[in-house]
């Protein structure tokens, strides 16, 4: 148990440090206006990740405003962004229409890391809305085949944490070692 606590620690300080998020006072809206469209897009995730959502929304709503309505990179972003945001809170079912959203834009656009960001949360949704655990891991395998695929290694990083910590949660601490162990080799 000792070795499982230990490498569950070394995943997220090596997950997190992977992240750079520029120190950002998000109620400042002239400082939002100046942050690149990418590093709002990794920001939000880094908020989201540490369970700032109201930080982590502030950032997805600007994408959204972006869009203008238009499906392209903001929308896809946002969408996917608020979606966890919302699978996370009260409001799965709009979580999953986002989420369902942004994939048929990210398919569309071919945009790997925006599928590997929605297989992410449609595996929350299969996790914690639907207590589907085979579904929670499908999504998961599939978010880490597209960051691979996307060489977006934050977030592969990021999925991998989450399948260990799945792992352990459902019961298959094996498999969580494994994975554990590709997260601390990369």
């Amino acid at each position: 148990m000792q070795l499982v606590i230990i490498l569950l620690t070394i995943i997220s300080i090596i997950s997190f440090n992977l992240i750079s998020v520029p120190n950002l006072d998000v109620s400042k809206s002239n400082v939002i206006e100046k942050v690149s469209d990418i590093q709002q897009g990794d920001s939000a995730l880094y908020y989201l990740n540490h369970g700032d959502f109201e930080k982590a929304k502030s950032f997805g709503l600007e994408l959204l405003k972006k869009s203008n309505g238009k499906s392209d990179f903001h929308s896809v972003y946002a969408n996917a962004i608020l979606g966890q945001i919302e699978i996370l809170g009260d409001n799965s079912e709009s979580g999953y229409s986002r989420l369902k959203l942004a994939q048929e834009e990210a398919e569309r656009m071919e945009n790997d890391s925006a599928l590997a960001i929605v297989c992410n949360g449609l595996a929350l949704y299969h996790n914690y809305c639907l207590g589907d655990d085979v579904g929670a891991m499908h999504q998961y395998t599939r978010g880490l085949d597209y960051a691979k695929k996307a060489r977006y290694d934050k977030f592969i990083n990021i999925i991998l944490s989450n399948i260990v910590n799945h792992c352990f949660n459902y019961g298959d601490p094996e498999v969580g070692k494994a994975y554990a162990d590709i997260c601390y080799r990369r």
